[in-house]
């Protein structure tokens, strides 16, 4: 059913691309003869998922005009395809699975708010926390990762759903068993840190970023330094225990200002 939806978009698309061809011609000959010197740009943001429903003779040239028309039907081929994947995430075969989780973050990692609008991020973060608690599977735990933080970077507000992922990331840091893995959840924890700070530091976040500080990259060990930076701006008396025992660490990296420059921000 999927796939006969998808070849009758395409047909719609390309019978949609030939008419629109034809309406424009014209319009390209008035204006290149009163204005030889106009030129159009590409949007940069013209997700890769798009092109290939072109036709291969299609004159790139007409894409600038084309993408206004054609963003309706493309929201349409995007919430296809990220079903598509959705299935694939949630399919029982691993190799379906990185497949999908692969192309997930290639269509997030080129996207934007514009771009992703009709994105199902309430469906796929499940799919994507599912898949970072495969132990035995270092590269669909570390995909999935990937997918989360392009997610928070490609859509901001998706971080409040994102947050759910919080416990799952923390355990990535708990008990190391893929360092890429590991700094890959610090990553994802550092961009939920700017809004949610509250909830990894009520979740004990702050001692499990670091706990294993030493054995990271120097940029992952600025990320768990800029968490527990977010963690510390705002914290109430109550909350000063979840802190505690990690005050010896952080004042031995207060002698560090060049290579840990992110934790003078708690002294402020």
């Amino acid at each position: 059913m999927l796939k006969f939806c998808m070849l009758f978009l395409l047909c719609i698309l390309r019978l949609f691309l030939f008419l629109s061809f034809l309406s424009l011609l014209f319009f390209f000959s008035f204006s290149l003869c009163f204005s030889p010197s106009l030129s159009f740009s590409l949007p940069p943001s013209l997700p890769s998922v798009f092109l290939p429903y072109l036709p291969p003779s299609f004159p790139p040239s007409l894409l600038p005009f084309l993408f206004p028309l054609l963003s309706p039907l493309f929201f349409i081929l995007l919430c296809s395809k990220a079903q598509q994947l959705l299935q694939g995430l949630q399919a029982s075969d691993e190799s379906q699975q990185l497949q999908a989780v692969i192309e997930m973050c290639q269509l997030l990692v080129m996207g934007n708010e514009e771009t992703l609008g009709g994105f199902p991020v309430k469906s796929v973060v499940p799919a994507l926390i599912t898949l970072l608690q495969m132990e035995h599977n270092f590269d669909i735990m570390n995909h999935a990762c990937r997918a989360l933080t392009y997610m928070m970077e490609a859509l901001p507000r998706s971080s409040a759903v994102v947050v759910d992922a919080i416990p799952v990331f923390l355990e990535k840091l708990q008990v190391i068993q893929c360092i890429d893995v590991a700094e890959q959840a610090l990553t994802a924890l550092e961009m939920l840190s700017r809004r949610h700070s509250k909830a990894i530091l009520q979740a004990g976040g702050l001692a499990d970023c670091l706990l294993y500080l030493e054995f990271f990259s120097i940029n992952a060990q600025r990320n768990a330094l800029a968490i527990a930076a977010n963690c510390c701006q705002s914290i109430t008396p109550d909350e000063f225990h979840f802190v505690a025992d990690s005050l010896p660490l952080l004042t031995q990296r207060l002698t560090h200002q060049v290579k840990y420059e992110p934790i003078l921000h708690i002294m402020k």
